[in-house]
């Protein structure tokens, strides 16, 4: 009696089990390989007079953003609102699975701080059943009145993620904006912040962090 529901116990077990892997495994996401890195994604978009926007050919397969998925806070340096919106709609690019979890790459266009474009890469989580986890930005590309920035990012092999953010100051701070004696000739891109990651159940830890002057 003991050994038929033992039987019985493993054979559910390892049917949840293998519903679990089977609810992961049928999410239609192009797998991608570690590491990775922000140059390989920059093939997705294009510098416009209106921002840096999604190709058109990316912006035409793009998925709304689901109730759900805004209510999640967005962890990193973010210029603007730290949440998805309902009115975004991104372009899933690639996804790996860790610990039992799916991690998605996506990127979109929405608006920042004074409806500023930007351009941002996040790396989500999902949990077997498909519900969002933990979001986390890797790149934020934008152009601000004085200032510019974008983040280099690389996801490692042990699942650790380095981030980087670079910012372009075009004005000197003791002049107002417009005024062309603040105008800085040759502005170029400098470390601003830096920042790492471990990647573990289905939430994205950080473990270091520093800024530059």
């Amino acid at each position: 009696m003991i050994s038929v529901i033992l039987k019985k116990f493993l054979l559910i077990a390892s049917l949840f089990c293998l519903s679990t892997t089977l609810s992961l495994a049928q999410i239609n996401v192009k797998n991608l390989r570690l590491p990775a890195n922000s140059n390989q994604f920059s093939h997705y978009y294009h510098q416009t007079p209106h921002g840096i926007k999604l190709l058109n050919q990316y912006s035409t397969q793009t998925q709304k953003v689901t109730e759900q998925e805004t209510e999640i806070e967005i962890l990193g340096s973010i210029f603007g609102k730290n949440h998805l919106n309902l009115t975004d709609q991104y372009f899933e690019i690639g996804g790996f699975q860790h610990q039992d979890y799916l991690y998605k790459l996506i990127i979109y266009n929405t608006y920042g701080e004074s409806d500023t474009p930007l351009l941002n890469i996040l790396l989500t989580s999902y949990d077997h059943q498909g519900k969002l986890r933990a979001a986390l930005l890797l790149d934020s590309q934008y152009s601000y009145e004085d200032v510019s920035s974008f983040n280099k990012f690389k996801i490692n092999r042990d699942f650790t993620i380095d981030i980087t953010q670079y910012v372009t100051y075009y004005y000197n701070d003791k002049y107002e904006y417009g005024d062309e004696r603040g105008l800085i000739k040759n502005p170029v891109a400098k470390v601003y912040l830096k920042q790492k990651y471990q990647i573990k159940n289905g939430y994205f830890q950080l473990i270091q962090s520093k800024s530059y002057d």
